[in-house]
């Protein structure tokens, strides 16, 4: 499922609303495995804070496993310390679960982040 590489020119722009949704997640790229706690998930990418001393590089392509879900692949679109932003990079629209998970916290989730341009 790992995507070869990434699109030569990211132009990052936050498109939804971001959920706060705290789980244990793993990224994984052809290079590294890494381990991580989601800070937040909207339809467009996630938030992360590593564990350990592995780090991403911007433009990294990888896999986000959250749970059981099925892995959805992403890029890395920014780096900050041990927190990264992973921009989904495959059509969420396969991935009924992820659906799923954002209808129920847009239903239960009363503190949405605001959609923000960076």
């Amino acid at each position: 499922m790992l995507a070869k590489s990434a699109p030569e020119t990211i132009e990052y722009q936050r498109r939804s609303t971001r959920h706060l949704y705290t789980v244990p997640c793993i990224l994984k790229s052809n290079r590294v495995r890494l381990f991580g706690q989601l800070g937040n998930i909207s339809e467009d990418g996630v938030c992360v804070e590593l564990r350990g001393r592995e780090r991403a590089e911007k433009n990294e392509v990888l896999d986000v496993y959250l749970g059981d879900f099925q892995p959805i692949c992403g890029v890395v679109v920014w780096t900050k310390e041990r927190t990264l932003g992973v921009e989904f990079i495959e059509a969420i629209e396969y991935h009924s679960e992820l659906i799923d998970l954002l209808e129920y916290l847009k239903l239960t989730d009363k503190r949405r982040l605001r959609v923000v341009a960076r």
